[in-house]
């Protein structure tokens, strides 16, 4: 048996994050909040450092959480950076230049293709030629791409 970490299947921008959060409050959902930090210890469900860093805006419970979830915020890896210039070649209008900070969206993108795994976002389609949102890239791309209750079904978390 290898003692390599498995690798995350399921990769989660901060909307969705956002989302888990507003829905089930920490202080109500602690059977959902359990199984979210159980898929972390088993390395079902991970993030990228660059969603971390669009959390520390926010300065809330959520950002407190995160902070204990040891393992789910991964730095960007070499083959992540080097995906960036295509996903943003073909998909300009997914950031905003004018933000002084980085941006997650392509980053949890970039994390998807390259572990073959499906980014999980509360965001919706735009179906707008320029103006692209994470699942109208992941579309461009082939990368699977669902809400966070879709990946909580696949999962079979209970309350």
């Amino acid at each position: 048996m290898s003692s390599e970490k498995k690798r995350p299947t399921y990769f989660i921008d901060t909307s969705a994050l956002i989302e888990a959060k507003d829905v089930h409050p920490f202080e109500n959902y602690e059977t959902f909040w359990n199984n979210f930090e159980q898929a972390i210890a088993n390395g079902v469900i991970g993030s990228s450092i660059a969603v971390f860093e669009e959390l520390k805006d926010r300065d809330d419970e959520l950002l407190d959480r995160a902070k204990k979830w040891k393992g789910f915020f991964s730095d960007i890896t070499q083959a992540e950076a080097d995906l960036l210039p295509k996903i943003l070649s073909k998909c300009p209008g997914m950031i905003k230049p004018s933000k002084l900070k980085d941006e997650a969206d392509p980053f949890i993108i970039a994390k998807a293709i390259h572990e073959k795994g499906t980014v999980v976002t509360d965001e919706s389609p735009t179906g707008h030629p320029t103006v692209k949102k994470i699942p109208d890239v992941c579309k461009e791309f082939q990368v699977p791409c669902m809400k966070l209750v879709q990946m909580v079904r696949e999962l079979k978390w209970k309350n």
